[in-house]
This record gives C-alpha cells, structure tokens and sequence, in this order.
C-alpha cells in the first residue's frame, strides 16, 4: 500500500511540490525542520511535532501530537488519540488542508495450517528434522512434502531408452551402516610398538654439555687514512644516465621526509659525537667537515651521510685498537709471559715485578695515567693522531669536569 497527501488549502509550495508519500514505515509532520514533512507555519499555529503517520498491517494511522489537535474527517483528534485513515480522506490543522490517496493492496494475512498437519511427538533433533524432509523433497510425509525439485541423487541412466510403462530402478534400496567393525587386515601399524614405554631422547637433550665459550679472533684491521680520504668507505655511488635528483618514495612527500630525514641526522651526529667525547677526543679533528656553502639541501644531506658514515669506520677502528691494546695491558697472562721471558735477577720477587710491569702501562713521561687516559691515547695511536701530554689531558679533564 501507498499513501500520498496532497495539499489542499495552505500556504508554501505549490500543490505539486507539496505531494509527499510512503510506503512502509512512519512519518512525522510538523513545523520544525527535524521532522519529516516540514510545514511552513507563520502563526504558529502548527506544532514543531504535529502529528505523526504510521503503517501497520491494516493500513494507515494518524497519531496525534500536538496542542491544537488534527481533524479526520471533520473529527478532532486531540493529542495523543490516533484515527484510522482511508483514501480521500481530510485533513487540516492550523491553516492548512490534505487529501489522502491510498493506494495498492494490504497485506494478505499468512493463515494456520491444516489441524491435520501437525507435527511428529518425536524430539525436534537435527536428524529428526532432516529425517522428513530429505533427500530434496521426494520421499518426504511431512509438511514439506512432494516439493518439485531436481532429485541430485537419482542415478542418471545409461544405455537404451526404457520402453513405455517402465519405471526406472529405485536407488534407495541401498543399505545403509555398516554390519560389524571394520576390517583391519593388511593395513600397516600406524603406532610404534613402544609407544607407551619412555625414552631415553628427553634425558639426553636436558642432560647435554654446556655449551663452550668462543674466544674472538684477531681480525685484520682496514686503515684508513682519514687525512687523504676523509669519505672513501662511505662513498655514495650513482649509477650513470640516471637524473641527479632523488625523489621521496611512493606515498610520502618529498617536502615531509626530507626535514624528518634532517632531523634523524643530526641525532646520528650528535650520538657519533658523543662517543668520542667520552674520552675528551674531539670527532672534527679526525675527519674533514664537508664544505656545505652554495649547495643544495638534498646534495648536504648526503654529504653529512657521508661523512657520518666515516665517523662510524673510525669509531670501530678505535674500538678494535682499543681492545688490542686493553688485552695486552690488562691481561694476566700476558703479563705473566712478558715478565717471565725477561731475565730473573731474583727468583722470589716474580710477583713484585708482575706489578710493575702492570704497573709501566699506566706511566708515561714520569706522571701516572688513569685509566680514562690509557683508553684515550690507546684510541689515539688506533686512528694514527698524536698523543697529548700526560699533564695536558689531566688539566682537560679537570676543566670538563
């Protein structure tokens, strides 16, 4: 069914524009703009919410909402009340007039079964369920019964054509279950025959050796002359015929990845920097600062890579220096075949002289050296730079700290 009003009396749009309908559902009419069909009011007469028109199985109700009330066909529905509406019917609140045209069908109503359709006492299970219905309809005595449908498990016949009047063989005198256990002859043990017994496999994986500790290797150590090549292991290679210009990726914009590649670097410098401040050595006497006046940004960028990248070759250049150094000076063992290999004067002062030898690798020019000063000149001579005076980097440390 369909409802439509049309504007009979009234101010506002034409009546052409005023035809408003529906189908199913509700609809409110009133003077605000939240309702479905606005009327446009001046006096105020008319409610923001007026009235409100619903659908039920029967047709159309109007529901009255408002102060003023609706009149049906010259009947006042005050607020609250609700009148049944036909077609051509009347309806008029505050200065204004509809027409109601209802058209179509109602709903037919779904009717009970037959009183002899009912159902089975038997317990509604899925097989009970399916049990009446299938296969497909054809064989069922339930209420869904005799459907017409494709009968997919019916064979499909093969050979001559049946002659008139003959039926085609029944494929449901089959028989279904089995008669006993299934047979077990010629198929192969699936379990091992010790499969309940414990084996000795867990004991040993709980009880292995430790394992050993891997003494490191010397590795040969690359020089870098750091005066001449400031960026050779960190030299950016571009292949020929391609543009200069390098593009951000896909998605990201170049003028969003290139400030935040920026800001990544001067965090990398600042972390490289750092650790060659803890032992007072200052990075830009080591290498070259690359010459960034009168280039672009992208082309400073890649040389402060660069040249962040051979920071990072001479910080592990030092670092292996540093350990070479460190095992001979703080090594037990070393030092014990050091002083042994040299000439005893006194057989019982051995340990006296394994002190002083440890002793020598913190003296240097008559003064003592800490440690933080041993590491410092041991990087030193790894990187080939000279090294300061005793009493200057004891006044350096003093002045830093």
């Amino acid at each position: 069914m369909r409802l439509e009003l049309k504007q009979k009396k009234g101010t506002g749009q034409d009546a052409a524009a005023q035809r408003w309908y529906f189908e199913r559902g509700r609809r409110t009419i009133g003077r605000s703009s939240d309702c479905d069909w606005q009327v446009p009011d001046t006096t105020r007469s008319v409610s923001k919410l007026h009235c409100t028109i619903e659908r039920d199985r029967e047709g159309f109700l109007l529901r009255d909402e408002s102060a003023n009330g609706t009149r049906v066909d010259g009947v006042l529905v005050l607020e609250g009340e609700t009148a049944r509406l036909s077609d051509s019917s009347q309806l008029e609140f505050g200065g204004f007039a509809f027409s109601v045209a209802i058209s179509g069908e109602k709903d037919h109503e779904v009717e009970d079964p037959e009183a002899g359709l009912a159902l089975s006492d038997e317990n509604l299970t899925i097989s009970a369920i399916l049990a009446d219905i299938a296969p497909g309809g054809q064989s069922a005595n339930g209420i869904l019964r005799g459907r017409d449908s494709e009968d997919w498990s019916s064979p499909i016949p093969i050979g001559s054509p049946r002659r008139k009047g003959e039926t085609a063989p029944s494929s449901r005198n089959v028989e279904i279950g089995w008669s006993g256990p299934p047979a077990t002859t010629g198929m192969s043990p699936i379990l091992p025959t010790d499969w309940n017994e414990d084996l000795d496999y867990s004991n040993r994986l709980e009880h292995s050796a430790a394992p050993h500790v891997s003494v490191p290797t010397a590795r040969s150590r690359k020089q870098v002359d750091v005066a001449e090549q400031p960026a050779a292991s960190a030299s950016v290679v571009v292949k020929e015929g391609h543009d200069d210009t390098h593009s951000a990726p896909t998605g990201i914009p170049e003028s969003v990845l290139l400030p935040r590649i920026e800001a990544l670097l001067d965090r990398c410098e600042e972390a490289a920097g750092e650790a060659f401040a803890a032992l007072d050595i200052d990075p830009a006497g080591l290498s070259e600062m690359p010459d960034l006046f009168g280039t672009g940004r992208e082309e400073a960028t890649i040389a402060r890579l660069e040249n962040l990248l051979a920071r990072q070759v001479l910080l592990a250049t030092a670092i292996e220096g540093l350990l070479k150094e460190a095992s001979h000076a703080f090594e037990p063992r070393v030092i014990e075949a050091r002083v042994d290999a040299e000439p005893r004067k006194l057989p019982w002062r051995n340990d006296r002289s394994y002190w002083q030898a440890y002793r020598q690798n913190f003296e240097t020019g008559g003064a003592s050296l800490s440690v933080r000063e041993f590491f410092r000149n041991a990087v030193l001579r790894a990187l080939g730079q000279p090294e300061e005076d005793a009493p200057e980097v004891i006044e350096k440390v003093k002045r830093s700290s």
